[in-house]
């Protein structure tokens, strides 16, 4: 009985934090109300007790005090039990559909006042009830994942013939500036991959950071259906469709805030991850995706004997990376336009010459790709004091870099973040896509799951 007076306050104030969070008569009330019932009877039993004469509780003490231990055992154990049903309805039945949750509460609080000598059954029937609703929400977060990639499988295939109509118009461009290029090669000393890696410090293909994908599919799965629904909510806004389908520069370069809680793998880490593993599917067609997630690299790292780096610059130095372990790249001579002087500042670290490097890069590979895809998550682990301006700057180098026209495949940028960026709405001049910090996950979400 101590422990249980001990762990009380905690109990009642999880009680009341869980009511005003979701406040109204739903399961959750309901199941806070028994727990009461049992906590306030509980202690009437103890009242009722020492407020008798002393004479006669000292005689129940002697003739009865069994009959007192059991009724309070048993009062432990209606709390225990009906503390253990409000944790469940708060952990695992958060977002189940609110009338048939009531609907069964009901029924079984009928059945158990009905049949208080056989709480077994109860029991046996609650439990068995509980794994049916286990496996429909688990049928259910399956559905969801479906819906998502079906999402991100639409907007594919409408960009996919605005790809070819653009093609057909740019050929013969192609072809004379793929001529003029080829001219200018043969007169030019060109770096190799190898050689342009070893001189950056660039360890490839590690510091391109392959494995993140799969790590954020992989947590992103077993996350609530709450976090998938946001990742599922924001591929479904108006935005991110014009972004994604759209051939236009104006719709090249898309701003997410997420506006949910700070995480290194948040909805919007696990909704890049599956965009970039839609566009890498064989029948993607000739997409070249590159990537970064900002939340999963945080730390600073030492850059050859003189510099540290991090933030914005390690993310630029991913991509370059990333470009650079591109197969047969030295074939296509994508980097016959870097000159030494350029290696050499990129050699102290300097972000503008990096970002200089990367949109020639980018100018160069859209002549070979039918398009070029920048996906990067978790952009405010870089918005702090330390970085911010170095943020600022890589912004607005991504939004010129998509503003230009220029010949080849299209350029898309999506900077994501999974809380909020002010820099988004601070430097303007493209499209942001705020997201309610509120998301909403009735019956009508889920039963229109499958038709996504």
């Amino acid at each position: 009985m101590a422990e249980l007076l001990d762990r009380l306050p905690l109990i009642v104030q999880n009680c009341e934090d869980y009511a005003q969070i979701y406040p109204g008569k739903n399961t959750l009330r309901r199941r806070i109300e028994e727990l009461y019932i049992q906590i306030v009877g509980a202690i009437e039993d103890m009242v009722r007790w020492y407020t008798q004469k002393a004479s006669k509780r000292a005689l129940k003490s002697v003739f009865s005090n069994d009959a007192y231990l059991d009724s309070l055992d048993k009062r432990i154990r209606d709390i225990d039990v009906a503390h253990d049903a409000f944790k469940e309805v708060a952990e695992r039945y958060l977002h189940w559909q609110t009338a048939l949750m009531q609907h069964n509460v009901a029924e079984s609080h009928a059945l158990t006042q009905e049949t208080n000598e056989n709480l077994k059954l109860v029991g046996f029937k609650l439990y068995e009830q509980g794994q049916q609703i286990k496996k429909e929400v688990s049928q259910m977060e399956s559905r969801l994942m479906n819906g998502i990639n079906d999402i991100l499988g639409d907007h594919r295939k409408n960009a996919e013939w605005l790809q070819e109509k653009k093609e057909c118009q740019q050929k013969i461009a192609d072809q004379d500036a793929r001529i003029k290029d080829l001219e200018r090669q043969l007169h030019s000393k060109s770096f190799r991959a190898a050689t342009l890696a070893r001189r950056l410090h660039l360890t490839l293909p590690f510091d391109a950071y392959a494995d993140d994908v799969q790590r954020a599919i992989s947590e992103g799965i077993i996350r609530s259906t709450k976090f998938q629904t946001r990742s599922k909510q924001i591929a479904a806004a108006e935005e991110f469709r014009q972004w994604f389908t759209s051939d236009s520069e104006e719709n090249a370069l898309l701003c997410v805030n997420g506006n949910a809680d700070q995480d290194s793998l948040s909805p919007t880490t696990f909704l890049a991850a599956l965009l970039i593993q839609n566009l890498e599917q064989k029948e993607a067609g000739n997409v070249l995706v590159l990537r970064f997630f900002c939340g999963l690299h945080t730390n600073t790292l030492q850059y050859g004997q003189d510099h540290e780096i991090g933030g914005p610059l390690l993310l630029v130095r991913a991509l370059v990376a990333q470009i650079l372990n591109i197969d047969s790249i030295d074939d296509r001579h994508y980097l016959s336009s870097i000159a030494e002087d350029s290696v050499q500042a990129m050699e102290d670290a300097l972000l503008k010459q990096y970002l200089a490097t990367l949109s020639e890069l980018l100018h160069r590979l859209r002549r070979d790709y039918h398009g070029v895809m920048i996906v990067i998550d978790g952009i405010e682990f870089y918005n702090t004091t330390e970085h911010r301006r170095a943020t600022k700057r890589l912004i607005k180098s991504f939004a010129n870099i998509t503003s230009e026209k220029s010949a080849g495949g299209s350029l898309k940028v999506l900077l994501m973040a999974a809380s909020d960026c002010s820099l988004f709405r601070r430097i303007g001049g493209f499209s942001v896509l705020d997201m309610p910090e509120d998301i909403e996950c009735g019956g009508s979400d889920y039963e229109s799951l499958g038709e996504l």
